[in-house]
């Protein structure tokens, strides 16, 4: 739905809908959530997994109120997750409180491993300028990882280890990195060939970031993992 860090330039920022058999798993609320209305499965569960809550993740979230009717959503999240997302989602800053919305919204903290409607869900802590966290998701013989908002670590590579698609940020190329909290596409393919995964697809590239930009991160990138392509909005994946 959204593959872009940031603002909304290129491309909508982060927001990925995973359709498994009975149940939608959504991760990140970028602006991306705008097209949510178009792809969910209402007749499933849907969970919401955020991997942390600066704004270009969590802004599609005062989008929903149009997107469900009727059902129940559930919003994971690191510590303090409920009073966070409430807080965005009061005046002044949104029309209507939770309360008020026509549907159940329920808030769960994730840590470590639990199962989560058909699927076991894996979290591990990352590096980045606030806390973040990466997920594993796993269902049948199934298995997909969603690394984004950190720089090379540990546990991004344990998260990926076998995986069938590993989604992992890539914000920059070498030459134009900023600080130390996002990866680069060559650092997004050393964390695919160190944990054996089939697949990694880049997503969280910078706004600014335009085709020659672009090209020079994924070129970085298959340098060290080969089966590795850029993430674009609107783009389908099946594993």
């Amino acid at each position: 739905m959204g593959t872009r860090g940031w603002y909304p330039k290129y491309g909508h920022t982060a927001c990925v809908l995973v359709h498994t058999e009975s149940a939608d798993f959504i991760f990140d609320c970028g602006s991306g959530a705008s097209k949510l209305k178009d792809h969910l499965d209402l007749g499933v569960e849907t969970h919401i997994l955020l991997s942390h809550f600066h704004l270009d993740h969590t802004v599609g979230l005062s989008f929903l109120l149009g997107t469900f009717r009727g059902k129940k959503l559930t919003i994971w999240g690191q510590d303090g997750v409920e009073s966070i997302v409430r807080g965005l989602l009061s005046p002044p800053y949104f029309p209507l409180t939770i309360e008020k919305w026509p549907f159940e919204v329920e808030f769960k903290e994730i840590g470590g491993k639990q199962q989560v409607a058909n699927a076991t869900i894996e979290s591990l802590p990352l590096v980045h300028i606030n806390p973040s966290i990466g997920f594993r998701l796993t269902t049948g013989s199934k298995r997909l990882a969603y690394v984004t908002d950190t720089r090379k670590c540990e546990n991004a590579v344990e998260l990926a280890r076998g995986v069938d698609l590993l989604i992992h940020e890539a914000t920059y190329s070498e030459k134009n990195v900023i600080g130390n909290s996002h990866s680069t596409g060559k650092a997004a393919g050393e964390v695919a060939r160190e944990a054996g995964a089939k697949k990694l697809m880049l997503i969280h590239t910078d706004a600014e970031c335009n085709e020659k930009c672009t090209a020079e991160i994924l070129e970085e990138a298959r340098g060290e993992f080969s089966d590795c392509e850029r993430a674009v909005d609107g783009m389908r994946v099946m594993i």
